[in-house]
């Protein structure tokens, strides 16, 4: 039996809508990281650990492997954007990380650490936002000039 690329998979999930996952049992496929897929991290739904690597500059795919199987899908690229005060948008910086860090770090069991860190990475978010808005208020006001 042929051992699958993940390059087969991939032109395989271009064919289904995003998000659509397959399942492929890991003796019939290369591993990811022979793929150059990179560790990363998500939500932990059994799997051991997942595998990431961007397709395009608009699609990445995910890969889940749960020991006797992969799970892959494909998903857009673009990470999720928080609008600023005045109405700009700028990605997640390293604030909401090193706070919740700092939070999850002073907690002495495991719920007062992740509360700790759920209260840091608000803290982070808010720290973020306040350093993001402008401190100067607006200079000039709109009016209508009527013809004299």
């Amino acid at each position: 039996m042929e051992i699958r690329s993940w390059a087969s998979i991939i032109k395989e999930l271009e064919r289904h809508p995003l998000g659509t996952r397959i399942r492929i049992e890991s003796h019939l496929v290369e591993h990811p990281l022979d793929s150059y897929m990179r560790p990363t991290v998500s939500f932990p739904v059994g799997q051991r650990t997942d595998y990431r690597r961007e397709v395009s500059a608009q699609r990445a795919i995910h890969v889940q492997d749960f020991g006797g199987h992969f799970e892959a899908y494909l998903h857009a690229r673009a990470l999720p954007a928080l609008t600023s005060a005045h109405g700009g948008e700028y990605p997640f910086s390293g604030a909401v990380a090193l706070c919740a860090l700092i939070g999850m770090a002073m907690g002495r069991t495991k719920a007062s650490s992740f509360a700790g860190a759920l209260v840091g990475a608000l803290l982070g978010a808010a720290l973020e936002n306040s350093l993001s808005a402008t401190s100067e208020p607006p200079t000039g006001v709109a009016t209508k000039e009527t013809p004299g």
